[in-house]
């Protein structure tokens, strides 16, 4: 628990959302390599927006499985954040793209995780824009990537068809 007090951490203790409890669901690396073959779309903007509340988890391995108010109260860097807020909210409001930068992914335009870097200050934009009733953070990265699920699908019930068949064939999935 940091000791250091700041107005927004307080305010979200005693006036705690009821997602700041969620849990911050991991980036799944794994299974997005194994369906990369299968990606039919890649958008990337560096000036895009993202609604703070659709972000529901992170690739950082420290903060994965962890609660929105774990991540305020016991963030690394979160007590160097914090000050930052109180002297230059508009940072938050602002539509310019945000320096450093903050990246987040998605694979179907709903749910968004953080990327390399922007796991305090979307911490942050999710209670400050709570309080102030505003939901869209401007001028970080996206990439947003569409994979095609049902041919996905078709391609892993043809290898275990393979396997249970005990067919020498070795199936690879080649974008052209």
């Amino acid at each position: 628990m940091n000791n250091t007090e700041y107005p927004l951490r307080e305010r979200a203790r005693q006036n705690q959302p009821a997602w700041a409890e969620d849990i911050m669901q991991p980036w799944d690396d794994h299974g997005f390599s194994e369906k990369e073959g299968f990606i039919t779309s890649h958008y990337w903007t560096g000036q895009g927006s993202v609604n703070v509340f659709n972000v529901v988890g992170t690739i950082h391995p420290d903060y994965q499985r962890k609660s929105w108010m774990n991540l305020l109260e016991n963030g690394k860097r979160m007590n160097q954040n914090l000050p930052l807020l109180e002297s230059n909210p508009s940072y938050y409001h602002d539509t310019v793209i945000k320096q450093p930068n903050m990246y987040f992914k998605t694979v179907d335009g709903t749910n968004f995780f953080i990327g390399d870097d922007g796991n305090h200050r979307t911490c942050i934009a999710r209670f400050y824009f709570y309080e102030q009733g505003m939901t869209q953070l401007h001028g970080v990265n996206i990439n947003h990537y569409q994979i095609d699920e049902v041919f996905y699908s078709v391609y892993q019930s043809l290898l275990a068809e393979i396997e249970r068949l005990k067919l020498r064939v070795y199936l690879k999935p080649r974008k052209t």
